[in-house]
């Protein structure tokens, strides 16, 4: 997954990632999504507090924020493969913001022999 701004830099509501070495499994709470067109099981996260999270401060336009939301490798099944993320408001500044994160997400799939 590949997030970029669409405006010049964020002042506030970045989008913030988790270390998924802070992640347990016991910490996720599966979901399940219905469209009209899928079905698409998800994860809800349940709060802790030894949940490290990770933002780009004033992210720029020209850069991304990229991270794996899957690997069907299965290397690894007792740990989280994708890092919960989330936009947040700054304390100080959530009565004041000028530039709020505006964003794109793109998905890739990506196939390797290795």
């Amino acid at each position: 997954s590949i997030w970029r701004p669409l405006v010049d830099f964020v002042e506030d509501i970045p989008l913030a990632v988790c270390d998924t070495r802070t992640v347990k499994p016991s910490d996720l709470v599966s979901s399940v999504h219905v469209s009209c067109d899928y079905v698409r099981r998800n994860y809800l996260v349940k709060y802790s507090s030894d949940f490290q999270f990770y933002y780009l401060s004033r992210m720029m336009k020209e850069e991304i924020c990229a991270f794996m939301v899957f690997d069907s490798s299965g290397a690894g099944e007792n740990r989280i493969r994708t890092p919960p993320h989330s936009a947040f408001w700054h304390r100080e500044k959530w009565r004041s913001y000028k530039h709020a994160r505006e964003s794109i997400e793109v998905r890739m799939l990506v196939l390797s022999a290795l």
